[in-house]
């Protein structure tokens, strides 16, 4: 399992793997589990691939809060309030919001 993620101008990755590149990065995902019986929110970055594959990243990783400023950076959205997500709920990131299109 790895145990830090990167965001840089090649892409998203973790440890020393190769991760995926922005070109072919779908969207990225601010997303909320909610898990019982105490109702402990779990957050966590979902980031999706043309091929279909997915990495989910989360807040325990090394570099977590890094990553999603670098993502939204990038984006050029607002920075999304951590703890106002929806429970079970994911707020898109990337990519980056188009005007008119």
């Amino acid at each position: 399992m790895p145990n830090r993620v990167t965001v840089d101008d090649d892409g998203v990755r973790t440890g020393g793997g190769p991760g995926f590149p922005w070109s072919e990065i779908v969207s990225v995902g601010l997303c909320v589990l909610v898990l019982p019986p105490e109702g402990q929110r779990f957050r966590y970055l979902d980031v999706s691939h043309v091929s279909g594959e997915f990495l989910e990243l989360n807040e325990d990783l090394d570099g977590w809060r890094e990553a999603v400023a670098a993502v939204v950076a990038r984006s050029g959205r607002p920075a999304p309030d951590l703890d106002a997500v929806p429970p079970d709920g994911c707020v898109e990131i990337w990519p980056a919001r188009t005007v008119g299109g």
